[in-house]
């Protein structure tokens, strides 16, 4: 299953977008330092948003072996046997896994909005979660010690 952006995500990111041009062609030829400054600053954006929209035309991939999640700057994927716990909850803003692939010493993270996916993509992930690894703890484990981790 890929999910992909919805129609209102399309036209937020290219309002977003052009709003920011919009900005930054003002700024620039305003002609006061200061303007010119927050216009460069504003064109940095702007191409970072063309970027990260057309470098990531779907947001990810759910596979029956595990999950891929497309960012502007990278690509995450892991297997169901690689995730160590996950945060899933109804009442959490984000979904957050932790996953550890094989050889790496720590934890690593990724996070995704509730408000990027759209239900059917949040209930096919929490579902093949829960398929995959029932018995998943959903926070980090504590340490014994007393450190934190």
């Amino acid at each position: 299953m890929e999910f992909k952006r919805t129609q209102r995500q399309h036209f937020f990111t290219i309002l977003t977008f052009s709003m920011v041009s919009w900005l930054w062609y003002d700024l620039l030829t305003s002609g006061t330092t200061l303007e010119v400054i927050l216009g460069l600053l504003c064109g940095a954006w702007a191409v970072f948003i063309a970027y990260s929209y057309l470098r990531t035309p779907s947001l990810g991939r759910l596979d029956p072996d595990g999950l891929t999640l497309h960012r502007p700057l990278r690509t995450v994927s892991f297997k169901w046997d690689e995730l160590q716990w996950a945060s899933l909850g109804e009442n959490q803003r984000a979904l957050v896994f932790a996953y550890r692939h094989q050889g790496d010493v720590k934890d690593r993270y990724i996070g995704c909005s509730r408000k990027v996916l759209t239900p059917d993509a949040l209930d096919a992930i929490t579902d093949a979660v829960q398929t995959a690894r029932p018995n998943l703890p959903s926070s980090p484990p504590k340490a014994e010690n007393g450190a934190k981790t």
